[in-house]
């Protein structure tokens, strides 16, 4: 009976998850920290535009399909913000 996958790996060669889950050090918090921080100010900037967008449209076209589609990019965008906003603050 063969185990493992059809190349002849063993299934456990590379585990999915580590055994153990280490404490970060302090520098490694301040990373995270900033690569939050760095997150956030990427999608204030694309929320801008978005908004923007969404603005622009509204004035010079009546296809609310159209309208619709970047609508939701923006509530794409905006729950992404949401979600490194509170892992920000909860850090």
């Amino acid at each position: 009976m063969a185990t493992g996958n059809d190349t002849g790996e063993s299934a456990s060669a590379y585990p999915e998850e580590p055994c153990r889950i280490r404490p970060l050090t302090e520098k490694g918090r301040e990373y995270s920290k900033q690569l939050l921080i760095d997150r956030r100010k990427k999608l204030w900037k694309l929320l801008e535009k978005q908004m923007n967008e969404v603005t622009q449209l509204f004035e010079v076209s009546s296809n609310v399909c159209v309208v619709e589609s970047e609508r939701q990019q923006f509530d794409k965008i905006l729950a992404e913000f949401y979600e490194v906003t509170t892992a920000y603050k909860d850090y």
